[in-house]
């Protein structure tokens, strides 16, 4: 072994916690809330960031442990270190109150139209699908905030609009099909990407929660724009 290989980790879980402060049933964010409090107290000692990122690794390790073996850390909580994703009104006030006066139908489109939407939103779906392999890589599960892909889905919108213009619904109803199919498929991608947290455990390459419910939105504006009159 070279003097310049780096010695064999000495350090285990007791030594990770009594490093965190931690109890060994800490949840995930309070292990992450540690973390930044140690990075900015050790702010410029190397060899003791060091001690904090390999610390965080076993603790984190031990809380995916945890977390698959489906571990109650409380008294009727299952999957504790998972944060609990908030109730979503599902539909504005506004909204209900708009469709209410606007009778909808499913109706199946022709082959020509589904196929031409579908292209549309496909290319759009993997555009969006690029980029969060382009910006990946970062497995600090922190979310970035700024990685929503936000010229796609305004095409998206565009060509939702335009597809129910064609197909002579009218601008108001075809502005809240469009609304409703957006705000549909941003509360299921939230509520999947809550349960998968991709910003921990990236999935197909990709840790971006902004990527994933984008991806929802463009799947529920395609169905949408194409079923629903």
């Amino acid at each position: 072994m070279s003097e310049d290989s780096p010695l064999p980790s000495q350090m285990n879980v007791e030594d990770a916690l009594k490093l965190f402060g931690v109890a060994e049933n800490a949840s995930f964010d309070e292990i992450i809330k540690v973390r930044r409090d140690l990075v900015a107290r050790f702010e410029g000692d190397m060899e003791k960031l060091a001690e904090v990122d390999e610390a965080y690794d076993i603790l984190l390790m031990k809380s995916f442990s945890r977390r698959k073996a489906g571990q109650v850390s409380e008294e009727g909580i299952r999957f504790a270190d998972v944060r609990k994703a908030r109730p979503a009104n599902l539909t504005p006030a506004w909204l209900k109150s708009a469709l209410s006066k606007v009778a909808v139908s499913v109706e199946t489109p022709d082959s020509k139209t589904l196929a031409t939407e579908a292209a549309v939103f496909g290319v759009l779906a993997a555009w969006t699908f690029a980029g969060g392999l382009a910006q990946g890589g970062d497995l600090t599960p922190v979310s970035s905030g700024g990685d929503v892909p936000g010229l796609q889905l305004a095409l998206a919108l565009g060509a939702a609009f335009y597809f129910l213009q064609k197909e002579r619904v009218k601008a108001v109803k075809a502005g809240l099909i469009t609304v409703g199919g957006m705000a549909t498929g941003s509360i299921v991608g939230g509520l999947i990407e809550a349960w998968l947290r991709v910003d921990i455990v990236p999935v197909l390459g990709i840790d971006s929660p902004a990527v994933v419910v984008s991806e929802f939105v463009l799947v529920a504006l395609f169905l949408t724009t194409a079923y629903v009159r």
